[in-house]
């Protein structure tokens, strides 16, 4: 999927923010606006890939906008970006990210990019454990020469081998960019 194909709902309540956060980012994703949290859990859906949201709105805080989204199921990454500093409250929260406004576009861009690939190394990994899991059904039932005759089971070898290069090159450049910061 590529960038432009990635749905972006921005949930800010200063439509200037919102609208300037919506020009940044619209030239590389799909782009929607919420002026508020009625709106945004109105709009918000399974088409959307990430939400980035402010915590203080004046109708109900971004956390439970965040807390519905979580509890609908929606499988979007939320970035909260927000003027409050963290405290002990976040860890209740469930975001993938959070950042203290003011954010330069510099710092939007690259907060997408990485959960964008965040998101991508999620879908390698669950993709790797289920070729696995395969594998090692096969083997617990079949016998080696079995295994090596047939095909589609050579097929599952390589498909492994080449899912399990993909997520260490996805893991150095998740790590170059500083997803797992201060762990």
């Amino acid at each position: 999927m590529s960038n432009n194909e990635k749905q972006i709902l921005i949930v800010e309540d200063e439509p200037e923010l919102a609208d300037l956060y919506a020009v940044w980012l619209s030239a590389e994703y799909s782009v929607d606006v919420a002026y508020g949290a009625k709106e945004a859990i109105a709009k918000a859906d399974e088409s959307f890939d990430i939400m980035i949201l402010d915590r203080r709105m004046p109708e109900q805080p971004g956390r439970k906008v965040l807390r519905k989204v979580r509890d609908a199921g929606y499988q979007m990454r939320v970035a909260m970006v927000t003027a409050v500093e963290p405290d002990f409250d976040i860890l209740e929260m469930e975001f993938d990210d959070y950042a203290v406004k003011p954010v330069s576009r510099e710092d939007m861009l690259e907060l997408v990019s990485d959960l964008i690939d965040r998101d991508s190394y999620s879908e390698l990994m669950n993709k790797m454990y289920q070729i696995s899991e395969k594998k090692a059904l096969l083997e617990e039932r079949k016998d080696q020469r079995e295994l090596s005759d047939n095909d589609e089971y050579q097929q599952l070898i390589e498909e492994l081998d080449s899912v399990k290069q993909q997520v260490d090159e996805k893991a150095g450049q998740l790590n170059t960019q500083q997803a797992f910061k201060d762990i």
